[in-house]
C-alpha cells in the first residue's frame, strides 16, 4: 500500500490536493510496483525535455543580458568607474563557450 498522506499541497486550511506533477509521480510509483517501467521512463523523458527547454530559454536570456552589460561596461566612462564588472563580464566568455549548445538548440536530450 502506498502512503501518500503527507504528499500534497495545501490549497486552503481545509482543502489539500495533489499537483499534476505529484499525481504523475504517484502514478509512476504504482506502475513501477506493478512492473511497468514504461510510464516511468516516459515521465522522466518528459521531465528531461522540459528541463532542456527551460535551460535553453535561460541561456538565451543570459546571452542577451550579457551582450547588453558588455556594451554598457565597454562605454569608456562606465568602464573607468567599474573595471571589476568589466573583468567579470569578460570571464563569462568561458561560460558561453561551455554552455552555448543550449542557446542554439544543439543540446538534445535522449
Amino acid at each position: 500500500m502506498l502512503d501518500a498522506r503527507k504528499i500534497y499541497r495545501k490549497v486552503t486550511s481545509k482543502v489539500n490536493d495533489f499537483s499534476p506533477e505529484q499525481l504523475q509521480n504517484l502514478i509512476c510509483v504504482v506502475n513501477l510496483y506493478r512492473g511497468n517501467s514504461q510510464r516511468f521512463e516516459e515521465t522522466v523523458q518528459g521531465y528531461l525535455q522540459k528541463t532542456a527547454e527551460l535551460a535553453k530559454e535561460t541561456a538565451e536570456a543570459i546571452a542577451s543580458m550579457q551582450k547588453l552589460l558588455i556594451a554598457i561596461v565597454e562605454n569608456e566612462k562606465i568602464g573607468a568607474i567599474n573595471k571589476d564588472l568589466f573583468d567579470v563580464l569578460h570571464a563569462l566568455d568561458d561560460f558561453d563557450e561551455k554552455y552555448s549548445g543550449f542557446a542554439t538548440g544543439e543540446v538534445v536530450v535522449s
